[in-house]
């Protein structure tokens, strides 16, 4: 028996579905069709397949040739096997067609639920025509009709919070003498954020639950239930009660999430709760209202999502606007963010408070010249200038500037050497740009290192090209470092900067600037030097955890 595996999904469908069919046919012979990136580097024959391999158009869709149709029947096989990203691959005519036009007898289907299903030759003509015209055309129609049933939903459970934060303020919350007769030892607050991934929220959150007085506050942490767990190991080691929010994945039914975050308020029973990050602010608040917390907060992270408009759900502005109204108070982590979401928002200057994000100084340590030595050794750059940069791979960061850049950093400085540290979804794209500009030897990408503070104190000069941003952890972090940075004056970062003095500030998007102040600390060792030791200075007075920490006790009344 002969199987042909596509490659109709990514790269890891791809290598569940060979799994499924080691598993079902173990004695079947494989032929896999994928992409050139997939099987970069792999030989034919691999893992006892035959590997075939096909190109993309400009839209990431394959292009079935002539001559590649006749390898696959050249091939002569009993069984296609191919994966879906979706629940019944809608938009994958092309690979539908192909077992098809090469006469395969049979074909097996995953979708994205794992559910396989097999059908015969005529049944998957007739199930391509169905799914790939009756369903492709229905799909706008029903995703329009979810969306107006999830809207529908949040506009109610927001009524209720808004009727029930009347009640908690008259003191008449029917759930105020059910909180009253739990024995009450310290504050017990509650934290939602929506995910514990790798990213700069989430190490700010970090820093500030080591930091909590524990003798003073009883501290619980929930957040949906996501594949990127990168901090959870953290939060455990800390002995912080951490949940998870048993709601659908797929298709966002927010109001689900709210309900699910109410019933967890409601099972909690605490003093106070704090929304992290932008829409857990506000599906706190309404949870928080709903429940009856007597003190509740909206901690902001970023600037307005009005700057991010392909993110921006049609509800997101109007719940801004009345839940800031519902909260105690909404803390912003930057003068910046605080001034661009009164603008947005329309939040009182009552209302809303600036807390500057601090770093855990004790995690900011450099370490000793012979580990860095070894970084360095590892990165192959012993003797190099080296460059970093750190951040979500993603549009907002805007890498392409920094690429940009570091084309005429390498122009001036033939040996500098730099490095990439995040994922995201620009990935591909940022690699290939790396490629087009003649930078493939200079710069590397490296993922998501579970620990990055030695990366950080290796550098040279950390840069931060952002077009939008909260208050840059990454900058507080090297600068503790002693690492001089330049950074675009993109939202709180000139907060975390003194210019000319722990490091230079460029205009967003200006590649030239940035380039030249890359170029002028590079070769400039004795400034890098002072930068450093000022810039050091300068996180440890005003931007510890600890002051973070405190700060936001007392608006807790702790």
């Amino acid at each position: 028996m002969k199987v042909l595996v596509l490659q109709s999904g990514g790269r890891d469908r791809l290598q569940g579905a060979v799994s499924l069919v080691r598993a079902r046919w173990p004695e079947a012979s494989v032929v896999t069709l994928a992409d050139k990136e997939s099987v970069a580097g792999s030989e034919p024959g691999a893992e006892g397949r035959t590997v075939l391999v096909c190109d993309s158009d400009a839209a990431g869709r394959p292009v079935i040739s002539t001559e590649l149709l006749q390898q696959v029947r050249e091939q002569r096989c009993d069984l296609c096997v191919m994966s879906y990203d979706d629940r019944f691959g809608v938009r994958l005519w092309r690979w539908r067609l192909l077992p098809i036009r090469a006469g395969i007898p049979g074909v097996v289907a995953i979708n994205c639920r794992g559910a396989a299903r097999s059908y015969r030759w005529s049944t998957w003509v007739l199930s391509t025509l169905v799914a790939c015209s009756a369903l492709r055309l229905a799909q706008p129609l029903v995703r329009f009709l979810r969306n107006a049933l999830d809207n529908s939903v949040i506009a109610m459970l927001t009524v209720l919070a808004c009727g029930a934060a009347v009640l908690r303020a008259a003191g008449l919350h029917p759930l105020r003498r059910r909180r009253a007769e739990r024995p009450k030892s310290s504050l017990r607050l509650f934290i939602f954020i929506p995910s514990f991934g790798l990213g700069g929220a989430q190490t700010v959150l970090i820093d500030l639950l080591r930091s909590m007085d524990r003798r003073k506050c009883e501290v619980s942490v929930c957040t949906l239930d996501e594949p990127d767990k990168f901090f959870e190991p953290a939060v455990r080691q800390m002995g912080v009660s951490l949940t998870y929010l048993s709601c659908p994945r797929g298709f966002p039914p927010y109001w689900k999430i709210i309900w699910a975050l109410t019933r967890r308020l409601y099972d909690e029973r605490p003093d106070a709760a704090i929304g992290w990050h932008p829409w857990a602010t506000v599906f706190t608040a309404i949870a928080a209202s709903l429940v009856g917390v007597p003190r509740v907060f909206q901690s902001i992270q970023s600037q307005s999502p009005a700057r991010l408009p392909a993110y921006l759900p049609v509800w997101q502005r109007p719940l801004e606007m009345l839940t800031a109204r519902l909260v105690d108070r909404v803390i912003a982590c930057s003068e910046a963010c605080r001034e661009d979401y009164m603008r947005w928002g329309r939040i009182p200057s009552r209302k809303i408070v600036t807390v500057h994000n601090g770093v855990d100084l004790a995690r900011v340590r450099r370490p000793p010249e012979a580990e860095l030595r070894a970084v360095r050794a590892s990165l192959q750059v012993e003797a190099r200038p080296l460059v970093g940069i750190v951040g979500r791979l993603s549009a907002e960061k805007d890498h392409q500037t920094f690429l940009e850049a570091m084309r005429l950093v390498h122009r001036a400085v033939p040996s500098v050497a730099a490095i990439i540290i995040g994922k995201g979804p620009d990935e591909p794209a940022l690699r290939k740009a790396t490629e087009r500009l003649g930078l493939g030897r200079v710069v590397t990408f490296l993922g998501a290192p579970p620990e990055i503070m030695a990366l950080l104190a290796s550098l040279d000069v950390l840069v931060l090209s952002s077009r939008t941003e909260g208050l840059p952890t990454v900058l507080l972090e090297g600068q503790a470092l002693g690492v001089p940075v330049v950074t675009t004056d993109a939202g709180g970062a000139r907060e975390t900067v003194r210019e000319g003095e722990t490091g230079f500030i460029v205009p967003c998007g200006d590649s030239q600037q940035l380039a030249a102040r890359m170029i002028q600390l590079l070769q400039d060792e004795p400034l890098r030097r002072s930068l450093g030791e000022k810039g050091r200075a300068h996180v440890f007075s005003r931007f510890s955890a600890d002051r973070m920490a405190a700060d936001i006790l007392r608006l807790c009344h702790v």
